[in-house]
C-alpha cells in the first residue's frame, strides 16, 4: 500500500484519489484554495468513455443523472453564426448512457461528496512550496509551513501546475532536482 500525495482537489485530483483508494492506497488530496470550489466553472461534456471511468468509480449512474444528453454537435462559423455541420458524439453504451453536457461544478461536487464519503483526507489551504525526493519517496512542502511524506506525488493542480513547472525540487542529498514534466509534446507537421 502506497501513502500517495495528491496536489490539486479539482476534478482529476478526486478521481486520482478515489482510483487510487479502490487500488488499496491511500491517497491525501492537498488543496492550495481555502476551500471547496463549489460553483465554479463552466460547461463540459462528458464521452462514454468517461461514462466508462466514473462507472470503475462506481459512480457513473449517480453522473448520468446530471446535465443533459447530448447524443449529437453541432458546429456553427463563429462570426456569422452559419450552420458548418452537425456530426455524432460518440454514440452510446451497450445500456444507452450517451455522453451529456454538465457543468464542472456538478462532476466536481458528485466527486467531492464521494471521496468525503469514502474517508478520503481533502485538505485546504495547501499551497505547495518544495517537493524533496528521499531515499524513500517524497516530502511536499506547503505554504503554511507545514509539510507531508508519501511515496509519490502527483500533480493535479491544473493549467497553471505547480507540481509540473514551479516546484523547487531537492533530492535527499540537497542537491537540486528536477520535477518530470510529462505532458506530450505536440509538433505542428507541415503537408509535404
Amino acid at each position: 500500500m502506497l501513502n500517495c500525495l495528491i496536489i490539486g482537489s479539482g476534478v482529476a485530483g478526486l478521481a486520482t484519489a478515489l482510483s487510487l483508494q479502490k487500488a488499496g492506497h491511500t491517497p491525501v488530496v492537498f488543496e492550495a484554495y481555502g476551500g471547496p470550489s463549489d460553483g465554479v466553472g463552466g460547461f463540459l461534456t462528458v464521452a462514454v468513455n468517461g461514462f466508462d471511468a466514473l462507472d470503475t468509480l462506481g459512480l457513473k449512474h449517480a453522473a448520468a443523472g446530471l446535465g443533459f444528453s447530448t447524443p449529437r454537435m453541432s458546429m456553427y462559423l463563429g462570426s456569422t453564426g452559419r450552420h458548418l455541420i452537425d456530426f455524432k458524439y460518440g454514440g452510446a453504451l451497450p445500456d444507452g448512457t450517451t455522453a451529456r453536457t454538465l457543468t464542472r461544478s456538478e462532476l466536481y461536487g458528485l466527486l467531492r461528496t464521494e471521496a468525503t464519503r469514502r474517508g478520503i483526507r481533502i485538505l485546504y489551504g495547501k499551497g505547495l512550496s518544495s517537493v524533496t525526493e528521499t531515499p524513500d519517496g517524497v516530502t511536499a512542502g506547503f505554504d503554511d509551513g507545514t509539510s507531508a511524506e508519501g511515496h509519490l506525488l502527483i500533480g493535479a493542480d491544473g493549467l497553471r501546475s505547480t507540481v509540473r513547472t514551479g516546484s523547487t525540487v531537492t533530492t535527499s542529498t540537497g542537491e537540486p532536482g528536477t520535477t518530470r514534466d510529462l505532458r506530450p509534446a505536440f509538433r505542428p507537421t507541415p503537408d509535404t
